[in-house]
């Protein structure tokens, strides 16, 4: 499907797309205000920790043959990613109370918008 822009008007759409939503006017000078994702952040922590663990026991049964070929290294590496976890995780479910503290500040206080 071609459209020609000859025949079409300066203001007309092409046939199949929708007229723009009603959409607040905003200033064209100021800068369009994109809101942050602030998502939980221990299901990330913890699933990574559960990644690392889960990839260290299935090495394990290939301990010798790693060590053989000299990678014995990434059983260490998976013990490395669950250990440095563990302190992530503490300051992340820090993070999340603050997080949720927050929110509750702002729905109080009735704003939209907390940050």
């Amino acid at each position: 499907m071609t459209c020609d822009t000859r025949t079409a008007g300066a203001h007309e759409y092409a046939r199949g797309v929708s007229e723009p939503r009603n959409e607040t006017p905003r200033n064209e000078t100021e800068p369009r205000k994109v809101k942050p994702v602030d998502p939980p952040m221990v299901p990330f922590v913890v699933g990574g920790m559960i990644v690392w663990a889960v990839i260290g026991l299935a090495l394990l049964p290939f301990r010798a043959t790693l060590e053989a070929n000299g990678r014995g290294e990434w059983l260490w590496v998976c013990l490395a990613g669950v250990l440095v976890a563990i302190p992530g995780l503490g300051l992340m479910i820090i993070h999340d109370r603050n997080r949720k503290r927050r929110r509750a500040a702002a729905a109080n206080e009735g704003l939209a918008d907390p940050d």
